[in-house]
């Protein structure tokens, strides 16, 4: 992922950040700082936007502060000059707030903060500390409300909290008689707790000015939801009187509220330390939130540390610090196997690297489901995979290599057979150094990998023709077709058998390009938009980057390339004409647009042989070579 990820996270984050460098004198003392990077968030609390802030001194940001005698401010020094960390909560002067602060530094003479504002918890705290100081620090809903129904002096209150869209709210607790209430809304057909309310606009209106608002009676702020008569009913049956609405507020936005249920003839108790408390849930969830938000986002970027993001294996690092780790008489003897994809470049090349990637993921979940527990296995490369296999000797790898084998071969992606290079190697004596043990291994790979790539790439390239005649069968009959007639104009032109059989087969190949395009455009009948020639126009390309992935076919691949190119240069993809097109592209292309006016297609009957004869002549000179279409022509005349 890059930067931007990581700068959007840190922006996000409710908690300050910022990455400093402290300045050292002649005599070897702390005198000052200087900010090089900073959030959004700390930022606002000082109150410049980052662009002001960065790269200056501490002395600049806030010239009427003393930078000597703050304990944040040695901390920030000592922890920057001797490394470790320091975590503790202070009041900033610099910004009049409190902080809980975390100092660490991971380089020399430099520093990274984080702080979290805790002025409003504390000051919240400090109002009510006597009925806050046994609240749990976990979100514990059930006694957040019982404290609530104390305070309040209600016989019954009712948690709720707002989902994610900020309008429809969930119940999350009950307090009071729990048989009274779920007897109260069994009338209504469903429980209390988990209850989800959608949005009620009347309602919201009824609350919108006031954090505490007040009711008379429950139908008063039920309105016409709930039928008028029930609500009476009910009103007499459990003695119901005031109903409040408590909204539990954060940064002016309501993320919940407390309905508190009184009994008939009482009054909501407290309403200042009500809604002081309710304030102070609003602040609690939200800091948790922040909290688990911080803590997951640590966890994420600790995860991607040691990871590789695409298949979620080990990553290198990780791979080379287990090697050093396991590395100890008592794992002996350690095998390493390394493995490397056949295959990605052609996948990668010809039908883009998004398809690489699904490759990828796919051989790295057949083969994780093949390692024991201890065993290491990482993607130590491109297309390079490797494992750790902690006390197994030699004479145990084959079979287990034979077993990813045999599993990666019943799976196939696309056109491809899922199929990998592999080496091992085993360190049996203590002596050995790990890393020439996988450096064995890596040289047997690929070893292995010479052996087996062009027989892979030429496998996968017979399966991807077979495909393509297989989906369009008239593919399959142009493509003999054309390979026929141009082995017939190789032999007019003189070519040896090499060479004619080598146009033979560009001959059949010549379209391969066109098996990444969906057989209802090849067969369209009705003129193709523009989307759709542009990627008609691609299949040249593709058969390029498919052909060419395989020694034998390289010079094949570039009589591909070019079989759309025409003699006067206005052809596609690169514009060549006259002689800068090969000769057996040449071929080709006539072949090829002798076949199709010959023969029926899928969007036209075929014309006569005369007519084909006509139109090449009226096209010598322009779009084919005419020494070519001469010969061609007094030969099927």
């Amino acid at each position: 992922m890059d930067n931007d990820f990581y700068r959007d996270i840190l922006n996000e984050s409710m908690v300050g950040y910022a990455h400093g460098e402290v300045i050292i004198d002649s005599q070897n003392k702390p005198v000052d700082f200087v900010c090089l990077d900073i959030n959004e968030t700390l930022a606002l609390d000082i109150g410049l936007c980052k662009e002001n802030l960065i790269n200056r001194k501490y002395t600049e940001i806030f010239p009427k502060h003393s930078n000597k005698d703050n304990y944040w401010e040695k901390s920030f020094a000592n922890v920057a000059i001797s490394g470790g960390y320091e975590e503790f909560e202070q009041y900033l002067e610099p910004l009049k707030k409190h902080y809980h602060i975390k100092v660490f530094s991971k380089k020399k003479n430099f520093f990274t903060v984080l702080l979290y504002d805790i002025s409003a918890q504390l000051k919240v705290i400090e109002i009510s500390k006597s009925f806050l100081e046994n609240l749990d620090t976990d979100i514990d809903y059930n006694e957040i409300n019982d404290h609530m129904r104390t305070l309040s002096g209600a016989k019954y209150s009712v948690f709720n909290l707002f989902d994610e869209n900020g309008l429809d709210f969930t119940t999350k607790a009950i307090s009071g008689d729990y048989k009274v209430l779920e007897k109260v809304f069994g009338f209504f057909g469903y429980s209390l707790i988990g209850k989800g309310w959608n949005h009620d606009p009347v309602r919201a209106k009824k609350i919108e000015s006031n954090t505490v608002t007040v009711f008379s009676r429950l139908s008063d702020l039920t309105g016409d939801i709930i039928n008028k008569a029930m609500i009476e009913s009910l009103e007499k049956m459990y003695e119901i009187g005031q109903v409040a609405v408590i909204k539990i507020m954060n940064k002016n936005q309501m993320i919940g509220d407390f309905t508190l249920i009184m009994v008939k003839g009482e009054h909501l108790h407290r309403p200042g330390i009500v809604e002081l408390f309710a304030s102070q849930t609003g602040l609690f969830i939200e800091k948790k939130k922040a909290d688990e938000k911080l803590r997951s986002t640590n966890d994420k970027i600790a995860f991607m540390s040691y990871h590789d993001q695409l298949t979620g294996l080990y990553n290198k690092r990780f791979f080379e610090e287990e090697m050093k780790r396991l590395d100890s008489a008592r794992n002996l003897p350690i095998s390493l196997v390394i493995m490397d994809v056949n295959g990605l470049k052609l996948m990668n090349d010809a039908f883009g690297h998004s398809a690489g990637d699904e490759l990828l993921k796919k051989i790295a979940e057949t083969t994780k489901k093949h390692c024991r527990e201890g065993e290491i296995i990482a993607r130590t490369g491109g297309d390079e995979m490797a494992i750790i296999l902690p006390q197994s000797d030699s004479h145990k790898i084959p079979s287990f290599i034979q077993r990813i084998a045999k599993a990666l071969g019943k799976h196939r992606y696309g056109f491809i057979e899922l199929s990998v290079a592999f080496g091992f190697a085993t360190k049996d004596n203590a002596e050995e150094d790990i890393f020439d043990v996988f450096r064995i291994a890596e040289e047997q790979m690929y070893h292995n990998k010479l052996l087996e790539s062009g027989k892979m790439h030429q496998k996968t390239i017979n399966s991807i023709l077979k495909t393509l005649f297989d989906q369009n069968k008239w593919e399959e009959k142009h493509a003999q077709s054309v390979s026929r007639i141009c082995a017939n104009i190789g032999l007019l032109l003189g070519l040896d058998n090499d060479r004619v059989e080598e146009l033979k087969k560009a001959g059949l190949m010549h379209d391969i390009g066109k098996i990444t395009i969906s057989k209802s455009i090849l067969d369209k009948k009705e003129i193709l938009s523009d989307s759709e020639v542009t990627q008609i126009r691609r299949h040249p390309e593709v058969g390029y980057h498919i052909l060419s992935s395989v020694s034998q076919f390289a010079s094949i691949s570039e009589y591909v390339l070019a079989h759309h190119e025409r003699w006067d240069g206005t052809g596609y993809p690169k514009g060549l004409d006259a002689h800068q097109i090969p000769l057996q592209a040449r071929v080709i292309a006539l072949a090829e647009a002798f076949d199709n006016m010959i023969s029926d297609t899928p969007y036209r009957q075929a014309y006569s042989k005369e007519y084909a004869i006509e139109e090449i002549n009226k096209n010598s000179g322009s779009q084919f070579d005419p020494e070519i279409v001469a010969k061609f022509i007094k030969s099927i005349e």
